[in-house]
């Protein structure tokens, strides 16, 4: 009886209550949740921590083959310089882990080989910039057969480089191949990255 005289006569009053009773259990249950994430988060990373050194010489190495890049005659200086940078990538261990963090790293390999994967993973990067600025070099330049096979390799490596996926649909929109904007867009729906989303878009707006 007491509440409802007190709904009735400080209905206002008794909203606010309610109110701050619900905004209090959410903010306990998400700080519970987050504690527990963070204990997890903390579990997790001291298991990597302590994981032995396993080998990594089995594992999915991207070899740069001489076959995919350009053999013309130009005095362009960008398509000769990513052309040497890439000649002399050949001689690095390249590994696309895009994706994986440095704990999932270590849990999976070890806590020892995680500076060496971080170079293997940096050269990949290195290996998509190269590609992507030299695939968009060969196209602006009008090599257009060998800007396709340039940056179409990237996107068969993982590359998540936006302007790559959109070079490429324009080559195959003035080829008049619609078909294929369809299958790189099934390639770049895997991408890992935050940077799918942005690919995946910009794909669309091709199609």
């Amino acid at each position: 009886m007491f509440i409802l005289k007190l709904i009735q006569h400080y209905p206002f009053v008794f909203m606010v209550l309610i109110i701050t009773v619900w905004i209090n259990f959410r903010c306990r249950k998400t700080r519970n949740n987050t504690e527990n994430a963070n204990e997890s988060l903390w579990d997790k990373e001291s298991k990597a921590n302590s994981t032995r050194k396993k080998s990594i010489d089995n594992l999915d190495y991207i070899t740069i083959d001489e076959k995919i890049l350009p053999l013309i005659d130009t005095n362009d200086e960008t398509i000769n310089e990513c052309i040497d940078k890439l000649t002399a990538l050949k001689n690095c261990r390249i590994l696309n882990l895009s994706g994986i963090s440095n704990t999932d790293l270590k849990l999976r390999y070890g806590v020892a080989n995680l500076e060496t994967l971080s170079e293997y993973d940096e050269n990949y990067t290195t290996l998509c910039r190269l590609l992507n600025t030299l695939g968009g070099r060969l196209y602006e330049t009008g090599y257009i057969k060998e800007a396709r096979k340039v940056l179409e390799w990237a996107v068969d490596t993982g590359s998540d480089i936006s302007s790559t996926y959109k070079t490429l649909c324009q080559i195959y929109i003035d080829a008049g191949e619609p078909s294929s904007i369809d299958i790189l867009y099934d390639k770049a729906s895997h991408i890992p990255t935050l940077s799918g989303s942005i690919i995946l878009s910009t794909i669309n707006s091709f199609r």
